[in-house]
């Protein structure tokens, strides 16, 4: 796909010979990460690049500027005038020194013969001694303005790292755009929040409470205004980055350990000592196996070597090998993390930053509970603070006060679908609510696109919109080929004039004319929308890019804002209807049905550790389930009964294939719906809690009242909340821990992870193409024949878990396989490499092979070892498997699923489970590892 509003660098047009003196220059105020999506290839290379943006130390002067002004007024005026003052006299120094040589330049007679020559240089000298001596009085003046700003630098300083690290985030994705200017904006309206007067200037330094105060309200507020343009994760290292910067604020560290850090000691440039060489391979003899503890785990051995030739470090691997136990309990998790002094004397000294880099440096999966540990210690307490009234997806009132401070078009990114997430709330529904919250409704209209723009149905959108003052909405931008040329040339035109129409009071000014468009104006409440998908920023016109703001739709982040989204969405549905009043009896189970919405899709977060499958569930589930129970309610004998049933099987259930899955529905729902006995422990259930409907009560003060029962909810984190067993909280932070170490590489790569769309690498290609598709074909036929293959059909017997697992692996083989053949038969489009075109011998090679290996399984065939014996790369969703496993293995023994667990072992065991060809971290082939699924 071309850049949207943009012509094909391909199209060869006559031009006439240049000058040999033209030169022509183009300017942009992207930044050079992005210019390489949004400029040719072809035309880079022909072209020098200039960065001309600010330098880290003139950013922290404008942010030592904007602190200043907002917070001690009289001391910058002060410093501004001294300032001033010394440049004026040092011009005049200078003009005098200029002076008198030009004199002597133009001067014709012998110096010794001028009779003012003397008398001149007399009064040159006079005059510099007095300036000299004004210059170094207002020298001094300004050294004792340097203990009175030093707080302030230091603060600038960490401002200056916070927008270091928020542009360091947006190398993750070429969606992210956050220019400087806009982040001083956020600066300058987090400083004016303050509650109290602005600092007096007595020449005394200012105290550390109100520097504290300051650090506190800029950190909070700052990581408030730009969660709604961040998706969870990369919010999530947003929120690590800070907290370092915090901590190198307050507590200060090497660069060298900074680095470390940030980037893992792997690729940097320390010395291994060469007493202690690093874990030897496997054909090394036992004996030279001595460097470190066994307990260490044998794929940091690198770093920890790395590790111990830092300063602070020093003694490491002695202390390791003489103090183990201690260390042993002082690196297990979830005991401590970074939180306290280590107990061992030899590196009790190490401050908190260090402790973090030795927790992650020895235990890198344990990465996403160091940084919750950072954001919870003492210092990093700006980084959790809770700001009243943050904006995010799932608060529209929030959102829409945020809107009101930015002018201009806004583009909204879904999760692309190589993400594991998914949008739980749909866009234009969210759209439609933050509308109603404007202080002048209007109306929002919607223009969904297919493959082609459809021009005239937008034209008179257009024009409609802006006379109305109107949303304009332009859906799925992503599925364009081309936006329309006169199209684009009307929203630049509409957005010029629109820029101004906001600065214009429309009741007395009335609309503003838009110039090029004859007889059009621009109501100053008009807005444009535009909805993508994935990391595509191009299917968005470019001047549209450049001036708008960049929202992202995202899931709620936790139980309690997920509970919060929900009952709005139930308190908002009921104020709609027309009902006869708020009753206890009418409301209850539409508040139990928000409960277990949240659940639901919290559970979702542990993604295959808890469930076989991931499930869409959106909005549209829980206004259904609302709608249905409104619906029954006086019809109906038994109402909580028909409305767990509906929920379990019709709403929720019906997205449900999985057997066990769709257990664990019923098993929620029965627990959020229904009065649960006193005696039940921990579960759903107890959300059930923050349900109290006074008597007399209106909808506005029931949400108030429902939304500080869940804000005082405890351990909404722990996993038995969602009804799953605790141990899988551990799990959640190695997963969560290995994207965070991801993202934390690529964020401190110079370009990130951006993807260009102008180019893409080849890797081995299929020598023939033809053969390829001959192979495709054959592979596709073998997979058309079910002769063998026990299909689940409906209405069939259950066959438990694994073989749904099976022969859901089966089906999804075969849709990739049919795509990738189509694919070879459609004719290339623009040269552009596709899916089937990259195909590599070694990935067909795979398709085969995974084809030969799930027939194997679904037909009970031996595949050259034991029947019970399964390879994991012949699963797409090789954890998957695992949980299929437990899964059957609790629906034989007729268990509950928390109480099930794997056993991983290399013993002979009968009633056992062999994966085969596993290679392991240390390179260690094993071809007989046994899994024994235990009951407890």
């Amino acid at each position: 796909m071309r850049p949207a509003g943009s012509h094909s660098p391909g199209l060869r047009r006559p031009v006439q010979t240049a000058h040999p003196e033209f030169c022509l220059f183009l300017s942009t105020p992207l930044p050079v990460r992005l210019i390489l999506n949004e400029i040719h290839p072809s035309i880079l290379s022909e072209v020098y690049v200039i960065d001309l943006s600010l330098s880290s130390t003139e950013v922290q002067e404008l942010m030592l500027t904007e602190l200043v002004q907002s917070e001690c007024l009289e001391l910058w005026v002060q410093h501004c005038l001294v300032n001033t003052d010394k440049k004026a006299l040092q011009d005049k120094l200078c003009q005098e020194e200029v002076s008198l040589m030009e004199y002597i330049l133009q001067s014709f007679t012998p110096l010794l013969q001028d009779p003012e020559f003397l008398p001149r240089v007399s009064a040159c000298q006079t005059a510099s001694q007095k300036l000299q001596a004004e210059i170094m009085e207002l020298s001094l003046e300004l050294e004792r303005h340097k203990p009175l700003l030093a707080d302030f630098h230091r603060v600038a300083g960490l401002a200056t790292a916070l927008y270091q690290a928020l542009q360091e985030v947006a190398r993750l994705s070429p969606f992210y755009l956050f220019p400087l200017r806009n982040f001083l904006f956020a600066v300058r309206g987090t400083l004016v929040l303050k509650g109290r007067p602005d600092v007096t200037f007595s020449g005394e330094v200012v105290t550390g409470a109100v520097m504290a105060e300051i650090t506190h309200r800029m950190v909070s507020h700052l990581l408030a205004q730009y969660r709604p343009c961040l998706f969870q994760s990369h919010a999530t290292l947003l929120r690590l980055l800070v907290s370092v910067a915090l901590f190198l604020h307050n507590e200060g560290c090497s660069e060298v350990e900074r680095l470390a850090f940030l980037r893992g000691l792997g690729d940097m440039d320390l010395p291994v000592d060469a007493s202690t060489p690093v874990s030897p391979p496997p054909s090394t003899s036992p004996s030279q196996h001595h460097v470190l503890p066994s307990w260490v785990p044998p794929h940091t051995h690198t770093e920890v070597l790395r590790l111990h030739n830092i300063p602070a470090f020093t003694g490491l691997l002695s202390s390791l090998a003489t103090s183990p136990s201690q260390w042993q309990e002082y690196l297990r998790f979830p005991s401590s993390t970074v939180v306290g002094p280590v107990p061992c004397r030899s590196h009790s000294h190490l401050s908190t930053l260090q402790r973090a880099l030795l927790w992650k440096t020895m235990l890198p999966h344990c990465l996403a509970a160091v940084a919750e540990d950072l954001a919870a210690c003492h210092l990093g307490q700006p980084v959790r603070s809770a700001v009243a009234g943050a904006p995010h997806t799932g608060s529209p009132e929030a959102l829409s006060r945020f809107l009101n401070k930015h002018n201009g078009p806004v583009i909204i990114t879904l999760p692309g679908p190589s993400r594991d997430g998914w949008a739980s709330i749909q866009p234009l529904h969210w759209l439609k609510q933050v509308s109603q919250y404007q202080t002048d409704k209007r109306g929002v209209k919607v223009i969904s696109f297919g493959a082609k723009c459809q021009k005239e149905v937008i034209l008179s959108a257009l024009k409609i919109a802006v006379h109305d003052g109107n949303w304009l909405v332009f859906n799925n931008c992503h599925l364009l080929d081309q936006w329309d040329d006169e199209v684009v040339c009307q929203l630049n035109q509409l957005i010029s004039c629109a820029a101004k129409g906001h600065q214009t009071d429309v009741e007395t000014e009335g609309l503003i004319p838009v110039g090029l468009c004859a007889g059009s104006r621009v109501h100053p409440r008009f807005r444009l929308w535009f909805i993508t998908r994935g990391y595509n920023p191009l299917s968005i016109p470019a001047s549209m890019r450049v001036c708008a703001l960049r929202l992202v739709c995202d899931s709620p982040w936790d139980v309690k804002e997920e509970l919060c989204s929900s009952l709005r969405q139930v308190v908002s549905v009921t104020s709609s209807a027309p009902t006869s009043g708020v009753t206890a009896c009418t409301m209850e189970p539409m508040l139990r049905s928000a409960i277990l919405h949240s659940v639901l899709l919290q559970r979702q977060a542990y993604k295959h550790l808890g469930q076989g499958n991931i499930y869409h569930w959106t909005q549209e589930d829980l206004l259904a389930l609302v709608d249905a129970q409104v619906r029954i309610a006086k019809v109906c004998g038994n109402p909580t009964g028909a409305l767990e049933y509906i929920a379990a099987n019709l709403v929720y259930g019906g997205h449900v294939a999985d057997l066990a899955d769709l257990a664990a529905v019923e098993s929620v729902s029965r627990a959020c719906l229904r009065a649960t006995p006193p005696l039940w422990g921990s579960g759903p259930h107890t959300l059930s809690d923050i349900i109290h409907i006074p008597s007399r009560c209106d909808l506005s003060g029931l949400l108030q009242s429902l939304e500080q029962r869940v804000q005082a909810l405890a351990n909404t984190s722990d996993p038995l909340v969602l009804g799953f067993s605790a141990g899988l909280a551990e799990e959640l932070v190695k997963v969560h821990s290995h994207t965070l170490n991801t993202l934390l590489q690529d964020s401190q790569k110079p370009f990130g992870r951006v993807r260009s769309t102008n180019k893409l690498t080849h890797p081995a290609l299929l020598p023939d193409f033809t053969q390829a598709r001959d192979r495709l074909l054959a592979l596709k036929e073998s997979l058309g024949r079910k002769d063998d293959i026990r299909v689940v059909s409906v209405g069939a017997p259950s066959l438990g878990p694994l073989r749904y697992f099976l022969q859901a692996e089966w089906d999804g083989l075969v849709d990739v396989v049919s795509s990738l053949h189509s694919e070879f038969n459609q004719p290339m489009r623009n040269s552009k490499p596709t899916v089937s075109s990259l195909l590599t011998v070694s990935s067909l090679f795979r398709l085969e092979r995974r084809a030969e290996l799930l027939k194997a399984y679904l037909c009970d065939k031996a595949t050259n070892g034991p029947s019970n014996a399964y390879r994991l790369s012949a699963f797409s969703n090789a954890r998957g498997f695992l949980g299929a496993l437990i899964r059957e293995a609790a629906h034989a023994k007729q268990r509950d699923i928390s109480n099930i667990s794997l056993h991983f072992q290399t013993a002979e065991f009968n009633a056992a489970i062999i994966l085969t060809h596993l290679f392991l971290d240390t390179d260690k082939v094993f071809t007989d590892l046994k899994i024994i699924p235990l009951a407890f």
